[in-house]
Parts: C-alpha cells; sequence; structure tokens
C-alpha cells in the first residue's frame, strides 16, 4: 500500500466516525482520543464567536487534523513528510461534534 493510499485510508476512517455520531457520547470517545484542541475565532460586535475546532489526531508520521464548523462541515488533513491529502463532508455528525465541543469548551 503506498503512502497516499495509507493518508486516504486514514481521512476517510475520520470522516466515517464523525459522520456516524448520532449522540453526545459519540462525540465524547472521538475527542477523548485527540491529542490536542484548537479553535478557531472571529471577533463579531465585540465578542470572539468560535466559528471552528481543529483536532489533532495523529502526530509525527503522519500528522492527522480534523477540523469541525458550525455548519456541519467535517474536514480531515493528512500530512505525511511533503505529501498533504485532504477531503470534507457536510454531515450531522459533525454539527453534533461542533456543539459538543463547543458545551465543553465554551
Amino acid at each position: 500500500m503506498s503512502v497516499k493510499d495509507e493518508m486516504t485510508k486514514i481521512a476517510e476512517r475520520l470522516i466515517k466516525e464523525v459522520c456516524s455520531i448520532d449522540k453526545p457520547e459519540d462525540a465524547e470517545e472521538l475527542v477523548d482520543g485527540a491529542l490536542g484542541i484548537g479553535r478557531k475565532q472571529d471577533l463579531v460586535g465585540g465578542e470572539w464567536v468560535t466559528n471552528e475546532y481543529e483536532l489533532l489526531m495523529t502526530f509525527g508520521g503522519p500528522n492527522t487534523y480534523l477540523r469541525v464548523n458550525d455548519i456541519g462541515l467535517v474536514t480531515v488533513s493528512v500530512y505525511w513528510g511533503s505529501k498533504k491529502y485532504e477531503t470534507f463532508k457536510k454531515c450531522y455528525g459533525a454539527q453534533l461534534l461542533f456543539e459538543y465541543l463547543k458545551d465543553v469548551l465554551g
């Protein structure tokens, strides 16, 4: 299996896992496996508003980032050396994951 095939497999597995979330406990399991969590915010009307969360899922070959936003879009980016693979999908599970992170992290 080539590196690109392996990267594709990792990304598609994560997309499938996020889109299969149908209750908060499922989101919690996925978040518990993250190595790090960050968020992207905008200043709107004097208040900071989170519009995306980013989870570092793997590190050190490959590096895998999972991002969810407030409209239910999940994006997975996999980096391995100089190679990059990225895919995305809009699904209800991504909305649930975003809302779970918003509730837990504020």
